[in-house]
C-alpha cells in the first residue's frame, strides 16, 4: 500500500518535510508530532488575516483584482502590529522586491491556492499577488521556526514542541490573531 500524506480534512497544508527542513536550518534535530498541525493552523490564520486585509485594500481602490501592492500593504500592516519584520522594504512598485527568491515548495503553493479558493469569490488575484503571499508565508514560517527554536534551546532541548510553537506565536503575532488561533485550537494562552 502506498504511503499517504496526513492532512486534516481535505485542506492542503505545508508538508511535514518542509517544516522539518526549516527546523533543521535553525539547528533543531527533531520536531514533535503535534507541531505539524499547529504550524499549518497558524500559517492558515496568518495568511487569511493578510488576505482579508489585501481584499479590503483592493475594494477601497475600487478594483476586483487584488494586486501585488495590496498584499505588500496588508503584510506591512500586520507586521506593524506584531514582532514581524516586513516581507520587503518599502519599495517603488516598479522595482523588483527580491533578486533571488527562495525556491518555492509545491506544498506551500498548494496551501496558498487552497486558501485563495476559499476566499471572497468576487475577487480575483493577480499572479504577482499570489507570489507575494507565498513570500510572506515563507518569511513568516522562517520567523516562527526561529522563535520556536530559541524557545527549545532555552530549555536545552533539541526538539521543537507544541508549547514552543505556541510561545513563539504569542511572542510574534498580534493579540487578536493569537486569540483566533487559540480559540480555533481550543488552547489557553501562555501569556500572563
Amino acid at each position: 500500500m502506498s504511503q499517504q500524506k496526513k492532512t486534516s480534512g481535505n485542506k492542503a497544508g505545508i508538508s511535514r518535510p518542509a517544516i522539518r527542513r526549516l527546523a533543521k536550518r535553525s539547528g533543531v534535530q527533531r520536531v514533535s508530532d503535534g507541531v505539524f498541525a499547529k504550524v499549518n493552523n497558524v500559517a492558515r490564520m496568518y495568511i487569511t488575516d493578510i488576505l482579508d486585509r489585501a481584499v479590503v485594500y483592493a475594494n477601497q481602490s475600487k478594483r476586483k483584482t487584488v494586486a501585488h501592492q495590496d498584499v505588500l500593504l496588508a503584510a506591512q500592516r500586520v507586521a506593524e502590529r506584531a514582532d514581524i519584520p516586513p516581507s520587503a522594504p518599502p519599495a517603488d512598485s516598479h522595482q523588483p522586491l527580491r533578486q533571488n527568491p527562495p525556491p518555492s515548495d509545491a506544498s506551500d503553493d498548494a496551501f496558498i491556492r487552497d486558501i485563495l479558493e476559499h476566499s471572497d469569490p468576487d475577487v480575483t488575484w493577480s499572479p504577482e499577488a499570489e507570489a507575494e503571499l507565498g513570500k510572506v508565508l515563507d518569511d513568516f514560517l522562517e520567523l516562527l521556526d526561529e522563535k520556536a527554536s530559541e524557545k527549545a534551546s532555552a530549555q536545552q532541548s533539541t526538539t521543537i514542541t507544541e508549547d514552543d510553537i505556541q510561545a513563539a506565536i504569542e511572542e510574534i503575532l498580534p493579540e487578536d490573531i493569537v486569540q483566533k488561533i487559540l480559540a480555533a485550537a481550543g488552547t489557553a494562552p501562555h501569556r500572563g
